[in-house]
């Protein structure tokens, strides 16, 4: 009956140890958590004719087992699943559409009015993104697409335990990227 217990009890502890090895998502001895999404906003203004970003909603998430934060089409938030990736974005595509007033799309310039917030930049950085390409024109319509900026985690700031997990979905609760594209149309 001892040799019995001991096996039962070895195949019990071997269970634990591989239940521990981070296969859900923010893993931490004992204590599983979802993925960390934080707000994308996404906006689009002109005064003369259409602009249409696609997608129009991205979410930035924050996955334990990548090496850096994504952005993603899917809200991975409070769930365990990993991130997909066909579902990390890279880039938007923006079409804008002239009026009837302004048919003629050659000298519309898009760009775009990228902001962090603090909270978010405390966590991870954001380089590039601050510039939307020429793009092409064809007949009434201007096509470009914009190639989101890289995101890395700040030295030292990704979660390594609970506590810090903890404090960062508490830090980032509420927090948000802003990407506001405009088109002008030249004078």
């Amino acid at each position: 009956m001892k040799t019995a217990t001991k096996i039962s009890l070895i195949a019990t502890i071997s269970t634990l140890a591989l239940a521990g090895t981070a296969f859900a998502a923010w893993e931490f001895n004992e204590s599983a958590n979802a993925n960390a999404n934080s707000n994308v906003a996404i906006t689009a203004d002109t005064s003369v004719g259409t602009l249409v970003v696609n997608p129009s909603a991205i979410y930035l998430t924050l996955d334990q087992d990548l090496a850096n934060p994504v952005f993603t089409s899917v809200n991975y938030n409070n769930s365990e699943n990993a991130v997909a990736n066909a579902d990390i974005i890279t880039s938007l595509e923006l079409t804008y559409t002239g009026s009837a007033k302004s048919n003629d799309v050659s000298d519309v310039t898009l760009s775009v009015v990228l902001t962090v917030d603090p909270a978010i930049a405390t966590y991870v950085t954001v380089s590039g993104g601050d510039t939307v390409p020429a793009g092409t024109n064809n007949a009434n319509v201007k096509t470009s697409t914009y190639t989101l900026p890289t995101l890395a985690w700040a030295s030292g700031k990704k979660p390594t335990t609970q506590a810090q997990y903890d404090a960062m979905i508490e830090n980032l609760n509420g927090k948000q990227i802003t990407f506001a594209f405009s088109a002008t149309v030249g004078e």
